[in-house]
Protein backbone atom coordinates (compact mmCIF):
# COMPACT_ATOMS: atom_id res chain seq x y z
CA UNK A 1 0.00 0.00 0.00
CA UNK A 2 3.11 2.49 0.27
CA UNK A 3 4.04 2.06 -3.66
CA UNK A 4 3.13 5.30 -4.82
CA UNK A 5 0.26 4.94 -8.08
CA UNK A 6 1.86 5.15 -11.74
CA UNK A 7 2.00 8.25 -13.19
CA UNK A 8 -1.12 8.42 -15.56
CA UNK A 9 1.75 9.74 -18.01
CA UNK A 10 3.49 6.47 -18.17
CA UNK A 11 0.49 4.49 -18.73
CA UNK A 12 -0.07 6.23 -21.96
CA UNK A 13 3.42 6.30 -23.44
CA UNK A 14 3.00 3.21 -25.62
CA UNK A 15 0.43 5.48 -27.43
CA UNK A 16 2.01 8.30 -26.81
CA UNK A 17 5.57 9.71 -27.51
CA UNK A 18 7.00 11.55 -24.07
CA UNK A 19 5.99 15.01 -23.20
CA UNK A 20 3.53 14.73 -26.08
CA UNK A 21 0.90 17.85 -27.36
CA UNK A 22 -1.58 17.84 -29.65
CA UNK A 23 -0.31 18.46 -33.08
CA UNK A 24 -1.75 22.37 -33.44
CA UNK A 25 -1.32 23.01 -37.25
CA UNK A 26 -3.11 19.81 -38.28
CA UNK A 27 -6.04 20.18 -36.02
CA UNK A 28 -6.02 24.04 -36.09
CA UNK A 29 -7.00 22.88 -40.30
CA UNK A 30 -9.01 20.17 -39.69
CA UNK A 31 -11.45 22.46 -36.78
CA UNK A 32 -11.71 25.36 -39.41
CA UNK A 33 -12.23 23.04 -42.65
CA UNK A 34 -14.83 21.08 -40.60
CA UNK A 35 -16.37 24.31 -39.56
CA UNK A 36 -16.62 25.99 -42.37
CA UNK A 37 -17.59 23.00 -44.81
CA UNK A 38 -20.44 22.74 -42.40
CA UNK A 39 -21.60 26.31 -41.71
CA UNK A 40 -21.76 26.94 -46.00
CA UNK A 41 -23.03 23.82 -46.68
CA UNK A 42 -26.19 24.21 -43.75
CA UNK A 43 -26.42 28.45 -44.60
CA UNK A 44 -26.82 27.14 -48.28
CA UNK A 45 -29.50 24.68 -47.71
CA UNK A 46 -31.04 27.23 -45.52
CA UNK A 47 -31.62 29.23 -48.21
CA UNK A 48 -31.70 27.21 -50.88
CA UNK A 49 -33.86 24.13 -50.00
CA UNK A 50 -36.61 23.25 -52.46
CA UNK A 51 -36.45 26.74 -53.75
CA UNK A 52 -33.30 26.61 -55.87
CA UNK A 53 -33.13 28.35 -59.20
CA UNK A 54 -30.67 28.17 -61.84
CA UNK A 55 -29.20 31.63 -60.79
CA UNK A 56 -29.06 30.63 -57.16
CA UNK A 57 -26.92 27.67 -58.21
CA UNK A 58 -24.78 29.61 -60.02
CA UNK A 59 -24.39 32.01 -56.66
CA UNK A 60 -23.96 28.93 -54.49
CA UNK A 61 -20.80 28.26 -56.57
CA UNK A 62 -19.05 31.53 -56.78
CA UNK A 63 -19.98 31.43 -53.08
CA UNK A 64 -18.17 28.61 -52.27
CA UNK A 65 -15.33 29.30 -54.58
CA UNK A 66 -14.56 33.22 -52.64
CA UNK A 67 -14.89 31.53 -49.44
CA UNK A 68 -12.08 28.82 -50.39
CA UNK A 69 -9.83 31.38 -51.98
CA UNK A 70 -9.87 33.83 -49.17
CA UNK A 71 -9.23 30.91 -46.66
CA UNK A 72 -5.83 29.89 -48.84
CA UNK A 73 -4.75 33.50 -48.83
CA UNK A 74 -5.09 33.25 -45.41
CA UNK A 75 -3.16 30.34 -44.67
CA UNK A 76 -0.73 31.36 -47.19
CA UNK A 77 0.10 34.31 -44.25
CA UNK A 78 -0.17 33.16 -41.46
CA UNK A 79 1.18 29.04 -42.11
CA UNK A 80 4.43 28.68 -40.81
CA UNK A 81 7.29 27.42 -43.27
CA UNK A 82 7.79 23.62 -42.31
CA UNK A 83 3.90 23.60 -42.70
CA UNK A 84 3.14 26.48 -46.10
CA UNK A 85 6.62 25.73 -48.08
CA UNK A 86 8.27 29.10 -48.62
CA UNK A 87 8.43 28.35 -52.44
CA UNK A 88 4.61 29.03 -52.09
CA UNK A 89 4.84 31.95 -49.81
CA UNK A 90 7.43 33.62 -52.31
CA UNK A 91 5.13 32.45 -55.24
CA UNK A 92 4.36 36.10 -57.32
CA UNK A 93 0.45 37.21 -58.65
CA UNK A 94 -0.82 39.90 -59.91
CA UNK A 95 -3.23 40.62 -62.69
CA UNK A 96 -2.55 37.95 -64.80
CA UNK A 97 -4.10 35.14 -62.15
CA UNK A 98 -6.57 36.88 -61.57
CA UNK A 99 -7.43 37.45 -65.37
CA UNK A 100 -7.28 33.30 -65.38
CA UNK A 101 -9.47 33.13 -61.83
CA UNK A 102 -12.44 35.31 -64.27
CA UNK A 103 -12.03 32.92 -67.16
CA UNK A 104 -12.67 29.89 -64.96
CA UNK A 105 -15.96 32.17 -63.26
CA UNK A 106 -16.83 33.10 -66.84
CA UNK A 107 -16.73 28.64 -68.11
CA UNK A 108 -17.78 27.50 -64.48
CA UNK A 109 -20.61 29.01 -63.63
CA UNK A 110 -22.74 28.93 -66.89
CA UNK A 111 -22.29 25.02 -66.29
CA UNK A 112 -23.31 25.14 -63.52
CA UNK A 113 -26.49 27.73 -64.31
CA UNK A 114 -27.51 25.32 -67.44
CA UNK A 115 -27.32 22.47 -65.45
CA UNK A 116 -29.80 23.32 -63.14
CA UNK A 117 -31.76 24.62 -65.12
CA UNK A 118 -31.72 21.57 -67.23
CA UNK A 119 -33.26 20.00 -64.29
CA UNK A 120 -30.16 17.68 -63.30
CA UNK A 121 -28.64 19.37 -60.25
CA UNK A 122 -31.25 19.80 -57.22
CA UNK A 123 -31.93 20.47 -53.76
CA UNK A 124 -34.31 18.73 -52.46
CA UNK A 125 -35.09 18.03 -48.23
CA UNK A 126 -35.12 14.82 -46.82
CA UNK A 127 -33.54 14.74 -43.71
CA UNK A 128 -30.29 12.80 -43.15
CA UNK A 129 -30.59 11.03 -46.09
CA UNK A 130 -29.80 13.77 -47.38
CA UNK A 131 -26.39 13.64 -45.82
CA UNK A 132 -26.16 10.05 -47.29
CA UNK A 133 -27.16 10.59 -50.56
CA UNK A 134 -24.95 13.70 -51.12
CA UNK A 135 -22.05 11.89 -49.89
CA UNK A 136 -22.59 8.56 -51.90
CA UNK A 137 -22.33 10.88 -54.73
CA UNK A 138 -19.57 12.42 -54.24
CA UNK A 139 -17.86 9.08 -53.75
CA UNK A 140 -19.12 8.06 -57.37
CA UNK A 141 -18.32 11.26 -58.95
CA UNK A 142 -14.97 11.38 -57.62
CA UNK A 143 -14.74 7.12 -58.58
CA UNK A 144 -16.40 8.17 -62.16
CA UNK A 145 -13.84 10.44 -63.46
CA UNK A 146 -11.08 9.26 -61.82
CA UNK A 147 -11.12 6.01 -63.77
CA UNK A 148 -12.45 7.00 -67.13
CA UNK A 149 -11.27 10.72 -67.62
CA UNK A 150 -8.86 11.47 -64.73
CA UNK A 151 -7.28 7.53 -66.19
CA UNK A 152 -7.46 8.28 -70.23
CA UNK A 153 -8.23 12.04 -70.44
CA UNK A 154 -5.70 13.58 -67.64
CA UNK A 155 -2.96 11.11 -68.71
CA UNK A 156 -3.47 12.05 -72.44
CA UNK A 157 -3.22 15.74 -71.37
CA UNK A 158 0.67 15.10 -70.46
CA UNK A 159 1.67 13.31 -73.45
CA UNK A 160 3.03 15.36 -76.34
CA UNK A 161 -0.40 15.65 -77.70
CA UNK A 162 -2.58 16.77 -75.39
CA UNK A 163 0.31 18.55 -73.16
CA UNK A 164 -0.53 22.20 -74.81
CA UNK A 165 -3.87 21.71 -73.28
CA UNK A 166 -2.83 21.16 -70.21
CA UNK A 167 0.63 23.05 -69.65
CA UNK A 168 -0.24 26.30 -68.23
CA UNK A 169 -2.18 24.37 -65.30
CA UNK A 170 1.21 23.39 -64.01
CA UNK A 171 2.93 26.67 -63.85
CA UNK A 172 1.78 25.75 -60.66
CA UNK A 173 4.69 23.31 -59.79
CA UNK A 174 6.45 23.50 -55.81
CA UNK A 175 5.10 26.99 -55.80
CA UNK A 176 1.26 25.56 -56.52
CA UNK A 177 -1.27 27.31 -54.44
CA UNK A 178 -5.08 27.71 -54.83
CA UNK A 179 -4.68 31.28 -57.03
CA UNK A 180 -2.56 29.13 -59.22
CA UNK A 181 -5.15 25.78 -59.83
CA UNK A 182 -7.10 28.68 -62.53
CA UNK A 183 -3.95 28.78 -64.70
CA UNK A 184 -4.27 27.11 -68.57
CA UNK A 185 -6.73 26.50 -70.97
CA UNK A 186 -9.53 25.72 -68.81
CA UNK A 187 -12.17 24.48 -70.98
CA UNK A 188 -10.29 21.19 -71.98
CA UNK A 189 -9.52 20.57 -68.22
CA UNK A 190 -12.45 21.68 -66.76
CA UNK A 191 -14.74 19.24 -68.93
CA UNK A 192 -11.87 16.34 -68.62
CA UNK A 193 -10.86 16.70 -64.92
CA UNK A 194 -13.82 18.69 -63.01
CA UNK A 195 -17.18 18.20 -64.70
CA UNK A 196 -17.09 15.16 -66.09
CA UNK A 197 -18.05 13.69 -62.60
CA UNK A 198 -21.94 14.89 -62.99
CA UNK A 199 -21.64 13.80 -66.32
CA UNK A 200 -20.31 10.74 -66.28
CA UNK A 201 -22.92 9.98 -63.05
CA UNK A 202 -25.35 11.07 -64.92
CA UNK A 203 -24.76 8.35 -67.84
CA UNK A 204 -24.24 5.70 -65.85
CA UNK A 205 -28.09 6.18 -64.09
CA UNK A 206 -29.62 6.80 -67.78
CA UNK A 207 -27.71 4.19 -69.88
CA UNK A 208 -27.06 0.99 -67.16
CA UNK A 209 -29.61 2.06 -64.60
CA UNK A 210 -32.19 2.87 -67.24
CA UNK A 211 -33.34 5.45 -64.99
CA UNK A 212 -33.45 9.78 -65.61
CA UNK A 213 -31.92 10.48 -62.24
CA UNK A 214 -30.59 14.04 -61.30
CA UNK A 215 -27.78 14.98 -58.74
CA UNK A 216 -27.54 16.77 -55.49
CA UNK A 217 -26.17 20.27 -56.41
CA UNK A 218 -24.68 19.85 -52.86
CA UNK A 219 -22.86 16.72 -54.22
CA UNK A 220 -21.35 19.10 -57.36
CA UNK A 221 -20.27 21.61 -54.42
CA UNK A 222 -18.27 18.97 -52.78
CA UNK A 223 -17.01 17.59 -55.79
CA UNK A 224 -15.61 21.32 -56.56
CA UNK A 225 -14.48 22.18 -52.56
CA UNK A 226 -12.72 19.41 -52.72
CA UNK A 227 -10.87 19.89 -55.96
CA UNK A 228 -10.09 23.26 -54.72
CA UNK A 229 -8.40 21.92 -51.36
CA UNK A 230 -6.36 19.58 -53.70
CA UNK A 231 -4.56 22.93 -54.32
CA UNK A 232 -4.31 24.38 -51.66
CA UNK A 233 -0.95 25.75 -49.98
CA UNK A 234 -1.94 24.47 -47.14
CA UNK A 235 -1.24 20.08 -47.11
CA UNK A 236 -3.96 19.53 -43.86
CA UNK A 237 -6.43 20.82 -45.62
CA UNK A 238 -9.94 18.27 -45.66
CA UNK A 239 -11.35 17.12 -48.64
CA UNK A 240 -13.68 14.18 -47.58
CA UNK A 241 -14.98 15.40 -44.29
CA UNK A 242 -14.42 11.72 -42.48
CA UNK A 243 -12.00 12.01 -39.96
CA UNK A 244 -11.09 8.26 -41.14
CA UNK A 245 -10.60 9.09 -44.46
CA UNK A 246 -9.23 12.85 -44.38
CA UNK A 247 -6.11 11.17 -42.03
CA UNK A 248 -5.48 7.85 -44.87
CA UNK A 249 -5.66 9.55 -47.49
CA UNK A 250 -3.54 12.31 -48.25
CA UNK A 251 -5.24 14.52 -50.80
CA UNK A 252 -3.63 17.63 -50.92
CA UNK A 253 -0.42 15.97 -50.50
CA UNK A 254 -0.75 13.75 -53.35
CA UNK A 255 -2.16 16.46 -55.92
CA UNK A 256 1.15 18.56 -54.99
CA UNK A 257 3.34 15.65 -55.89
CA UNK A 258 1.93 15.70 -59.26
CA UNK A 259 2.06 19.18 -59.91
CA UNK A 260 5.66 18.96 -58.25
CA UNK A 261 6.25 15.57 -60.31
CA UNK A 262 3.94 15.57 -63.43
CA UNK A 263 4.44 12.21 -64.68
CA UNK A 264 3.18 10.94 -61.18
CA UNK A 265 0.05 11.03 -59.35
CA UNK A 266 -2.59 11.11 -61.93
CA UNK A 267 -5.88 10.46 -60.00
CA UNK A 268 -8.08 12.71 -57.97
CA UNK A 269 -8.04 10.19 -54.83
CA UNK A 270 -4.84 8.69 -53.69
CA UNK A 271 -5.70 5.18 -53.89
CA UNK A 272 -1.97 4.51 -52.72
CA UNK A 273 -2.39 5.64 -49.56
CA UNK A 274 -4.50 2.92 -48.71
CA UNK A 275 -1.22 1.06 -48.06
CA UNK A 276 0.87 2.35 -44.84
CA UNK A 277 4.83 2.35 -47.04
CA UNK A 278 3.11 4.51 -50.18
CA UNK A 279 1.86 6.96 -47.92
CA UNK A 280 4.93 7.16 -45.97
CA UNK A 281 7.06 7.56 -48.86
CA UNK A 282 4.70 10.74 -50.46
CA UNK A 283 5.01 11.83 -47.46
CA UNK A 284 9.12 11.70 -47.35
CA UNK A 285 9.18 13.53 -51.11
CA UNK A 286 6.67 16.26 -50.14
CA UNK A 287 8.80 17.13 -47.76
CA UNK A 288 11.78 16.73 -49.33
CA UNK A 289 10.48 18.83 -52.61
CA UNK A 290 8.31 21.73 -50.55
CA UNK A 291 11.51 21.68 -47.56
CA UNK A 292 8.38 21.20 -45.34
CA UNK A 293 7.96 19.24 -41.85
CA UNK A 294 4.75 18.11 -42.55
CA UNK A 295 3.81 14.78 -39.95
CA UNK A 296 0.15 13.80 -39.74
CA UNK A 297 0.16 12.25 -36.35
CA UNK A 298 -2.25 13.62 -33.59
CA UNK A 299 0.42 14.30 -30.93
CA UNK A 300 4.08 15.28 -31.14
CA UNK A 301 7.39 16.11 -29.14
CA UNK A 302 6.17 19.71 -29.90
CA UNK A 303 4.81 21.93 -32.65
CA UNK A 304 7.83 23.65 -33.70
CA UNK A 305 9.79 22.15 -36.71
CA UNK A 306 12.57 19.08 -36.13
CA UNK A 307 15.79 20.72 -35.50
CA UNK A 308 17.08 18.96 -38.75
CA UNK A 309 14.73 21.31 -40.34
CA UNK A 310 16.16 24.28 -42.22
CA UNK A 311 14.05 26.86 -43.83
CA UNK A 312 14.52 27.99 -46.92
CA UNK A 313 16.44 31.60 -47.15
CA UNK A 314 14.81 32.07 -50.38
CA UNK A 315 12.48 30.41 -53.51
CA UNK A 316 13.50 30.18 -57.11
CA UNK A 317 10.60 29.74 -59.35
CA UNK A 318 9.17 26.33 -58.84
CA UNK A 319 8.54 25.21 -62.33
CA UNK A 320 8.90 21.49 -62.24
CA UNK A 321 10.77 19.82 -64.91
Amino acid sequence: KDTPLPNIRSRVTFFLPAMAVLHKWMLTTWVVDYVLFTSTMYGLHTWLAETMTAVQSGLAILIVIGLLNLRDEIWLRVGPPHVVAQVKKDSPWGLRDYGFIAQQLVLFLPLTVFTTYMGLFHWHEEGLFTVARTFCEFVAMSVAKDQISMRFGHKWMHTAAGWKHHKGHHEGAKNLRLLYAYHGMQWIDLLLETFSGPILLFAFNFFVLRRFAICGLPAWIWLVWADHQAHSCNPYSVSFFNPILDWRFLHTVAHHLHHSHPHTHFFFLPYEHFFSSARAEDLRVFNETMNTAIDFRFFLESNDPPASWKPSSSSKNGKAH
